[in-house]
């Protein structure tokens, strides 16, 4: 993940990540696609090839994944229930829609729990599917990609979210050992897991170790927005936040 933006700050123990719900904006794109389009403008132009995530909360930079080289790698995102998760990936999916033909980047997304969320996305130009993942349909996707990756897809990038995964979608080997190559060679065949997770699944996943290049975390928030303190990137002992989108007077929930 490229941060463009921040001046780290060194903290010896994890950030708490408990916070008040935020609003995920259902089943509605067209809302969050505005609110981001008009963050990126403000925020552009953009290095060629990155993807928008975010705002520095420190100087109002962007926050971007430089989509044109495998590093750092595939990205965990964890926190609490209700904190902002599904939130983060449809923003992440409203900015490849202002910023890429849909011909040179696309998303897709697994979930069980928020399907009916993404609803809103799922016919957009940019999106290459929207899939649940109960009873192991996970396994069948994950397969699939496994395979798109050995094949040559003319460059195209697809961005891979996994919105709510939980421990019991991996049982059996299979289904372990199919998703640990997909988030560790999927970055070099231009595929980029995202994997959202509630907390209390967070040891287990970040033991996978070099499996997850970046780990972004949920944060509480600490304005008059709710978009304000939104997240936090973790590299070694370093967190970086960010929100969203910059300003609070784009959006104000009450």
């Amino acid at each position: 993940m490229r941060n463009i933006a921040f001046n780290p700050v060194k903290m010896s123990s994890p950030m708490q990540i408990w916070r008040s719900d935020i609003p995920s904006f259902g089943e509605d794109a067209n809302c969050l696609i505005s609110l981001i389009r008009q963050q990126i403008v403000q925020v552009s132009p953009l290095p060629v090839g990155t993807v928008y995530f975010g705002v520095s909360i420190r100087d109002g930079r962007p926050v971007l994944l430089d989509i044109k080289t495998p590093n750092p790698g595939s990205i965990l995102l964890c926190g609490d229930r209700s904190s902002g998760k599904t939130a983060l990936l449809k923003a992440v999916a409203s900015g490849i829609t202002y910023v890429f033909d849909s011909q040179d980047v696309q998303f897709a997304i697994v979930t069980s729990a928020h399907y009916s969320e993404w609803q809103g996305w799922k016919n957009l130009p940019h999106c290459a599917g929207l899939f649940s993942s109960n009873h192991g349909i996970l396994t069948d996707i994950v397969d699939a990609l496994v395979v798109w990756t050995s094949c040559s897809n003319a460059g195209q990038t697809l961005l891979l979210f996994i919105d709510g995964l939980r421990m019991v979608d991996l049982w059996g080997k299979k289904r372990y050992s199919l998703l640990q190559d997909l988030l560790t060679f999927g970055p070099y065949q231009n595929i980029w897991p995202i994997v959202a997770t509630d907390a209390e699944n967070f040891s287990k996943l970040a033991s996978w170790g070099s499996c997850f290049g970046r780990h972004l975390f949920s944060m509480p928030g600490c304005g008059d927005s709710v978009f304000d303190f939104e997240f936090a990137m973790r590299e070694d002992s370093v967190w970086c936040p960010f929100s969203i989108l910059g300003s609070s007077d784009l959006v104000n929930f009450a």
